[in-house]
């Protein structure tokens, strides 16, 4: 009864880690189509290259829409953080899924003084829907109003999300820091090959939507090894027990059934 209740301890809990992997799996997977949404991404070298590229790819009939990203490195009450300025485009109101938002919290974003930011910046800030959040900026404190907060799984540092013309407004000089390319499937090889012809990007700064998916489902699996690993290991344990008990209590009995035979 020991073994077999060692056994069934084993299979209980092992059905709780593969319930608990397989969800996180599935919502990392969820999470993953909704917001690598673009089949390219590119990251230019420096400014100068940054608006040849905007400039060459608007020209490209490859490339059906350009998502320029602006990025500045920022502290938000010692914790640190990266500020993102995007365009207005149907791709994140379809594609960027929100936790909690405000009544159309894409238009508030591009009209008004707002921003979202990710769920872990938000609790370290302690803010929520409707509060405001102080960035220092080079013309002084910026404070916008939070209308959305999203999930930023396996970020250590915060994601803030505003317009790019509010952006630009704080920070005038700056320039795009990533392209996100909308593009069909089967147009993403040539126009890799034409980029590398035409700027030299190494490798590393070109980003194919179906690569950054792959990598990140091997880190998954490989950060859960170790729980298959365990969980093989319980129920290998506690077979070897309940079979050693078993074949312990057939010795025993062999008194008991030797006039039987």
């Amino acid at each position: 009864s020991l073994a077999l209740m060692a056994l069934l301890l084993a299979l209980a809990a092992n059905i709780g880690a593969g319930s608990m992997t397989s969800g996180f799996r599935q919502t990392f997977n969820n999470w993953l189509e909704q917001r690598l949404t673009a089949e390219l991404y590119l990251n230019p070298q420096n400014p100068a290259q940054a608006e040849a590229l905007q400039t060459w790819l608007v020209q490209q009939p490859l490339v059906q829409t350009v998502l320029p990203t602006w990025q500045v490195a920022v502290q938000l009450q010692g914790w640190p953080a990266d500020l993102f300025g995007v365009v207005d485009d149907p791709t994140y109101r379809q594609h960027w899924p929100l936790l909690e938002a405000a009544a159309n919290p894409w238009s508030q974003l591009l009209q008004d003084d707002s921003l979202m930011l990710s769920e872990q910046m938000a609790r370290r800030l302690k803010v929520r829907l409707g509060d405001v959040v102080s960035i220092p900026t080079p013309q002084g404190p910026w404070s916008p109003k939070v209308v959305g907060i999203y999930a930023d799984y396996g970020n250590p540092k915060g994601h803030l999300l505003v317009n790019s013309r509010h952006l630009l407004q704080h920070w005038p000089g700056l320039s795009p820091a990533r392209f996100n390319l909308r593009v069909l499937p089967g147009n993403v090889p040539p126009l890799v090959r034409a980029v590398q012809e035409r700027f030299a990007l190494e490798d590393s700064r070109i980003v194919d939507q179906q690569q950054l998916k792959g990598w990140s489902s091997q880190v998954f699996e490989r950060t859960f090894a170790a729980t298959a690993a365990l969980n093989s290991l319980t129920l290998g344990v506690a077979g070897v027990a309940l079979f050693i008990s078993l074949l312990t209590q057939s010795q025993s009995r062999l008194g008991q059934l030797a006039p039987l035979w």
